[in-house]
């Protein structure tokens, strides 16, 4: 089946002068968003069709996730009429690890005064991590307020059509940012798109027709902090976390392939994590969290990739675990045990419901 990284080969495409964004647009642009901007920004040229040689490819897709088939769609994309003369401006980047916040946000120009703002999703820092699981217990997030204070001042300074989108968090900041616009700036957002997002802002119903969310079908991250269905269901064509991947969903002729609803395993994931959460006040649950990036912290990690070269993985985090204060070990064996817990009650509510 093909999938959103074969869609900007297709010969009918039109240029968006002519026809509106599509989901499967959306679905691009959010993927896009994990550009190497810092690189791109800074070059004499701002337009698909100038990423015409192979060291241009290879600075712009470094940051990205699955870096040859980032290659094949801007190669596509620079010779499609739809896409070649789309440019990018305002690229917005932001880490904190003080501040627990990893931000970055680009907007799209496709056609005069029509705008696509991509937000990026969480990348390998860890501090990014971080800040994805302090939404289960913050009213607000820095990336949160960051992409409000961003998309305000976009929409003030340039007037238009907007569209936003965003993959993972990045998601949930374009609906987090919309759903916060002040209204005259709100009016000027035709629609909003989150690629299996976690969700915990509730939508002003004045928005919601104007919010599409979608999750594939085994969703972890989608689901997390959902615990209604605000969201409709795609195929992807591989197994379990893997699915997080927008590059894997399917898609059909202007959307992504739908399914009526999400997996067995999904659902229970879906109840446990919010069974859990709810077996954890806010301050239990920051202790939790807290604790568990002290750990992964305590090599001196700050990617992903750092955690994988910790040497004697499990000893070294068993002995980190035992470095923590007694009030965050004794807090952390609460979790677990509330873990366990939700995850027996979620087993009977999921079987009660098939």
């Amino acid at each position: 089946m093909p999938s959103i990284a074969d869609y900007p080969q297709r010969l009918n495409l039109a240029p968006f002068q002519q026809t509106r964004l599509t989901e499967l647009d959306a679905g691009l642009f959010a993927q896009l968003g994990y550009l190497n901007f810092n690189y791109l920004i800074g070059q004499p040229y701002a337009r698909f069709a100038d990423l015409n040689d192979s060291r241009r490819l290879n600075k712009a897709t470094l940051t990205t996730w699955a870096i040859p088939t980032h290659q094949a769609m801007l190669q596509a994309m620079r010779q499609s009429a739809r896409f070649a003369r789309v440019t990018w401006t305002n690229w917005l980047e932001t880490c904190s690890h003080r501040n627990e916040e990893d931000f970055g946000a680009i907007t799209f120009t496709l056609a005069p005064h029509v705008y696509c703002v991509s937000f990026r999703g969480t990348t390998n820092k860890l501090v990014g991590w971080k800040e994805d699981l302090n939404m289960s217990f913050m009213p607000t997030i820095p990336a949160q307020r960051r992409a409000l204070s961003y998309l305000t001042r976009q929409i003030s300074r340039h007037p238009g059509t907007y569209y936003l989108t965003g993959h993972s968090k990045g998601g949930s900041l374009a609906i987090y940012a919309f759903d916060n616009l002040p209204q005259p700036l709100a009016d000027q957002v035709a629609h909003v798109y989150s690629f299996d997002g976690p969700s915990g802002v509730p939508l002003d119903p004045n928005h919601r027709d104007r919010v599409t969310k979608l999750v594939p079908q085994s969703s972890l991250i989608g689901v997390s902090l959902d615990p209604a269905t605000n969201f409709e269901v795609v195929k992807s064509h591989v197994k379990l976390f893997g699915q997080h991947d927008v590059l894997t969903w399917n898609i059909a002729d202007h959307t992504f392939a739908r399914l009526p609803t999400t997996t067995w395993i999904s659902r229970y994931f879906q109840k446990t994590f919010a069974l859990w959460l709810a077996g954890l006040d806010t301050k239990a649950t920051a202790i939790t969290v807290d604790a568990l990036y002290t750990m992964l912290r305590s090599g001196n990690a700050i990617t992903l990739d750092d955690l994988a070269k910790t040497k004697n993985h499990w000893r070294h985090y068993l002995h980190a675990f035992h470095e923590l204060d007694k009030h965050h070990r004794q807090q952390l064996g609460k979790s677990f045990r509330c873990l366990l817990g939700a995850m027996a009650g979620s087993l009977v509510k999921t079987h009660r419901s098939e």
